[in-house]
């Protein structure tokens, strides 16, 4: 069976992108972040970039009726609060730390008398991967794809990250996916999705989706579904 890869549909989950950073954490100042905090958002402003070296973060923002939107999830290794460090204006949307987090900040001194003289090639990466975030911002935002169809990408993503068993002609994903998280990386109110898995069920696509694991009967017609087939 032939799997897609994450970049296929531009995943929401970034894995390490920015990994080479590593090796400047010495001009950077650690700290620590405990599961649940608010690393950068509520209009602050941003003198420093951000580099994730241990846990996980989302970048979502609060709509006026309350409800989260989730942007992206970030994996350790990649660097975050690029935007409003180089705009230098308030940034409204949040990086919160969904485990307990070690991050390295880089001063605006450091980054321009340290980081862009000595380290050109962190420029480099520094672009490709801003790059990176806006293209798959840009294809979320012009996804005009049905919501089944948007379910069933995120779906892939999600299987892609987790450990695949295969029990009796399905496929078991020890890593799962809540229906509250998938309403609000969707965009979509939870009966509306509700109404889209129960369609998928009756499809025999799928049989289970839940913060634990996910169950897929039918890979490649999720993948057929995905590509709007």
């Amino acid at each position: 069976m032939t799997y897609l890869q994450m970049d296929d549909f531009c995943s929401p989950w970034i894995g390490a992108k920015n990994a080479e950073w590593v090796k400047i954490l010495k001009f950077g100042i650690k700290r620590n972040f405990s599961k649940g905090s608010i690393i950068i958002g509520n209009g602050q402003t941003v003198d420093n970039l951000y580099y994730l070296h241990a846990g996980k973060v989302k970048l979502s923002y609060i709509g006026k009726d309350g409800r989260e939107k989730i942007l992206m999830y970030m994996d350790k290794g990649n660097l975050f609060g690029e935007v409003p460090f180089f705009d230098h204006k308030p940034m409204y949307r949040q990086f919160t730390a969904i485990e307990a987090c070690e991050v390295y900040t880089f001063s605006r001194e450091c980054f321009c008398e340290v980081i862009v003289p000595q380290y050109p090639e962190l420029m480099f990466n520094l672009v490709e991967v801003l790059v990176n975030k806006t293209r798959a911002f840009a294809v979320q935002a012009s996804d005009l794809g049905s919501i089944i169809s948007r379910v069933c990408k995120v779906l892939i993503y999600v299987a892609d990250r987790g450990r695949v068993n295969h029990e009796e002609g399905k496929m078991v994903c020890n890593q799962g996916i809540s229906k509250e998280e998938l309403a609000s990386i969707l965009g979509v109110h939870r009966t509306t999705l509700f109404s889209a898995i129960a369609c998928l069920k009756e499809m025999g696509v799928i049989e289970e989706i839940s913060k634990k694991r996910l169950i897929i009967h039918d890979y490649q017609q999720l993948v057929s579904i995905a590509e709007g087939e």
